[in-house]
């Protein structure tokens, strides 16, 4: 049986994770709306 130590470094490394795709995804998102903008420019 894990210790609660164990267990909330898993959560904490678990949040980082979350927190890096989230901002992975706002990377691409902000890179796709820049690349967007510059291939419909008028």
């Amino acid at each position: 049986m894990d210790s609660p130590r164990v267990d909330q470094d898993r959560q904490r490394r678990r949040r980082n994770l979350v927190l890096f795709v989230l901002h992975l995804a706002l990377a691409a998102a902000i890179l796709g709306w820049f690349v967007w903008s510059v291939v419909h420019r008028p």
